[in-house]
């Protein structure tokens, strides 16, 4: 069974990663809310679920504080 929540979290992860790719360095809140055309209350959300994932790290105050946490 799909999870619409998950699918969209995994989106907003899927861009972080081909932006840090394409950039060097993290997206803001808002270049994902409008890459994922959601709101930013909601991209805060999916990073919070990320995080608790184990799949990014953020750093408090940083605009661009994401880091992607190795996978093995």
């Amino acid at each position: 069974m799909n999870d619409p929540v998950q699918e969209t979290t995994d989106a907003v992860y899927a861009l972080i990663r081909a932006y840090r790719a394409q950039h060097g360095n993290s997206p803001s809140q808002r270049e994902l809310a409008q890459g994922c055309f959601l709101s930013r209350p909601a991209i805060v959300r999916h990073l919070d679920r990320l995080e608790m994932q184990g799949k990014i790290r953020r750093e408090p105050g940083k605009a661009r504080g994401i880091q992607l946490v190795e996978q093995d």
